[in-house]
């Protein structure tokens, strides 16, 4: 039986590691019905766990549409002292499951604290009228028209329709109340110590900084100052200002913002970049955070905890505090599809040894002392304290606001801490075995909060003693009993109208399809869309590409994770026609000969290839005046700035294409496409995720073809 423990687990970890849709959400409603046929209704919103991930085993639901989070009582059945200690032995197993799922509490603790958002069916208003901070306000995101022409705005898809950006009516009231909450946040943060101090606080320089690195710490300034008016109307005045370049906007959290191909298996919240191309500063919300709020099946405090998720995430992007509001139902569950509901909120700290290597901070040196043995060290301690719906609920209040003006920021703090649990990083000593005054050995976690009774402790060691039992449990687990996620069939009505007119413009600067390497679906879809001719809507060519992979045919599609891979595959076109003289002539006014010579010699060079794999990695088209401004702002290359610049790159462009250039070709309209090969450049650049993707897609579509030889051979 020993033999078969690393198969099992490699079965389950392999079943964990399939990015799904969880819950159906990218499914017409009909589907989704079908999808969720028989769930349970916190399944149906927080899905149904399976395979192992997360350090979680989620076999122990079986395949009954189980969510995993109904709070249970350990309330032994009445009948047979046998079958009552199987009972027991299955509600502490399921107690142990939640523990392991949910920071060490059961559900059963949460509902007790009044924190599992999903079974508040409290009604409550939002009744916020503040105005939204001019920041926020709708001209301030990204329309598809400000992107650049390789990626496309991402489907809503589901019941909705459109896409997700601010101007879609649906996506505007989905995001009003986060904006009005997220204002109030930084109203006050302005008037207050933690974002004054990051403007206007002391500055010192962190000793022993790395060399080539100018690291400092800032320090708040004194109340008295901080609340001055003059004060906090120079701090706004300073916010509007240095926001006057931000721009908001919409991206998967799974994918690369500057091409749109996936490069995670578990989303972010949100990013923050320069966009120095285009000269400005963009802050992109994931879709996967905002999903939820597209379900009519919320409670009002599932909603308001969403919407604060958002809140704190667009005020986060201005400056990280040190409360941070983290859900029960992290995005390792979305499981590299639509993002889920929080199910609650967890109070815990920003500044532990988490996040350490967190983007600016990563090779920052160590300011904390080495942790001791028997010490409460706070860098390496986690405490976890789960919060009252009920608090979060009175952010969306006027009342809540005014006392918070009346009585300053103590006002905002949670004093609703009862019991929270806490854990040690593995940097700490203690990490391994902690033991209490009692001498009693309670694991790397246990309850805190009130002074603990041994009651306590002693369901702490159950819970440990119960957790390695479940580990153990290798014996009862069959390979068969693990579920596979759902497989979608897809149906295509409009397949032939589709392929004609896919077939009637695959040539370049139309669709480009001859050259076609590996595009986002929503990029796909934007070409489409920009060229025109035909009206699809996005639900109706997510299905086409669902039936082309089915048939291996045309294309090869992956649907997650993010919104969607497609690579051409060989199978199903006919042969292409040569492109005319006479195209040529109608397109190219006269293009300069120096300029060409410089873009070749740009092009040639190894460390131009390097720079635009590390920009763009594996998608090979770029917009050509999304190139034309790299080029001048990554090489200087003064040549292809100035007064009709876009105009002139053009034509040196497709020129160089007409002349047979080595380094690119023509893509669809004000498209480039790269044609060098960048093995070499993923092999040193790319991470593992993204090479082990390469290594699947090209490897299934070597077998589409290598199948399709065969049928040829055998017909001929």
């Amino acid at each position: 039986m020993a033999d078969s423990q690393p198969i099992l687990e490699d079965v389950a970890r392999a079943i964990g590691r399939v990015s799904y849709d969880t819950t159906g959400q990218l499914l017409s409603p009909r589907e989704q019905a079908r999808y969720t046929l028989g769930w349970t209704d916190l399944a149906k919103k927080y899905s149904q766990p399976l395979g192992k991930f997360a350090s979680v085993d989620h076999l122990i639901l079986g395949n009954n549409g189980k969510s995993g989070l109904t709070p249970r009582r350990n309330i032994s059945k009445p009948g047979k002292r046998g079958r009552r200690r199987s009972w027991k032995k299955i509600l502490d197993d399921l107690d142990t499951y939640q523990r392991k799922r949910l920071n060490g509490f059961t559900a059963l603790d949460l509902h007790g604290m009044q924190a599992l958002a999903a079974l508040d069916t409290n009604v409550s208003l939002h009744s916020l009228e503040n105005p939204i901070h001019p920041c926020f306000e709708r001209s301030r995101w990204v329309v598809e028209d400000c992107m650049p022409k390789h990626k496309g705005a991402i489907p809503i898809l589901g019941k909705h329709e459109g896409f997700w950006v601010a101007n879609n009516p649906v996506v505007w009231d989905l995001l009003k109340p986060c904006l009005q909450v997220a204002t109030l946040m930084l109203h006050n943060e302005c008037k207050y110590s933690w974002l004054d101090a990051l403007l206007n606080g002391r500055y010192e320089d962190v000793p022993n900084s790395p060399e080539g690195m100018k690291l400092q710490r800032f320090f708040s300034r004194a109340h008295s100052e901080r609340i001055h008016h003059s004060f906090a109307r120079h701090l706004e005045t300073l916010i509007r200002n240095l926001t006057s370049k931000v721009m908001f906007g919409f991206h998967s959290g799974y994918e690369d913002v500057a091409t749109g191909l996936p490069c995670s298996r578990t989303s972010r919240n949100a990013i923050t970049r320069n966009h120095t191309v285009y000269d400005r500063i963009e802050v992109l919300i994931s879709t996967e955070l905002a999903q939820p709020l597209l379900r009519d099946d919320l409670t009002d405090a599932e909603k308001m905890g969403n919407r604060l998720r958002i809140g704190t995430t667009l005020v986060h992007e201005f400056a990280i505090w040190g409360g941070q509001p983290t859900p029960l139902i992290t995005q390792v569950y979305n499981r590299g599809g639509p993002g889920l509901p929080n199910l609650g909120i967890i109070k815990t700290s920003w500044f532990t040894d988490k996040n350490k290597s967190y983007q600016t901070s990563r090779n920052a040196p160590p300011l904390n002392l080495k942790p001791k043995r028997g010490r409460v060290d706070e860098f390496h301690t986690y405490d976890y304290w789960p919060v009252p719906t009920q608090w979060y609920k009175t952010l969306f209040t006027e009342g809540f606001w005014e006392n918070v003006r009346e009585f300053g920021p103590e006002a905002k703090k949670m004093g609703t801490e009862k019991l929270g649990m806490r854990f040690l990083s593995e940097d700490h000593p203690d990490a391994k075995s902690r033991v209490d005054d009692s001498g009693i050995n309670i694991g790397g976690g246990w309850s805190y909060g009130p002074p603990q009774t041994r009651s306590q402790t002693e369901r702490s060691r159950m819970k440990n003693r119960l957790s390695e039992t479940l580990t153990r449990q290798y014996d009862v687990r069959k390979a068969e009993n693990y579920t596979n996620p759902p497989v979608i069939t897809y149906s295509c009505p409009r397949w032939d109208d589709i392929v004609e007119y896919l077939f009637g413009n695959r040539g370049p600067l139309d669709l480009a399809l001859d050259s076609m390497g590996i595009l986002s679906e929503p990029t796909f879809f934007r070409y489409i869309r920009d060229h025109g001719c035909i009206n699809l809507t996005p639900m109706e060519f997510r299905s086409f590409l669902g039936v082309a992979n089915e048939r291996q045919e045309l294309f090869s599609w992956e649907p997650f994770p993010g919104f969607g891979t497609v690579k051409r595959i060989p199978t199903g076109w006919p042969p292409s026609s040569s492109v005319s003289s006479t195209f040529w002539t109608s397109l190219i006014s006269e293009a300069d000969e120096d300029n060409m010579e410089t873009l070749d010699n740009l092009m040639s060079d190894q460390s131009v290839q390097e720079a635009l794999y590390e920009y763009c990695g594996e998608c090979r088209d770029l917009d050509m005046e999304t190139f034309r401004m790299w080029l001048v702002h990554r090489f200087g290359a003064e040549e292809f700035d100035g007064e009709d610049a876009d105009e002139d790159f053009r034509n040196v462009i497709l020129e160089s294409v007409r002349q047979g250039g080595t380094y690119f070709t023509l893509g669809p309209k004000n498209i480039v496409r790269f044609t060098y090969p960048i093995e070499g450049f993923r092999e040193q650049k790319a991470d593992i995720f993204t090479k082990e993707r390469m290594k699947i897609l090209e490897e299934r579509a070597d077998r589409v073809a290598q199948k399709a030889g065969y049928i040829r051979g055998n017909l001929g």
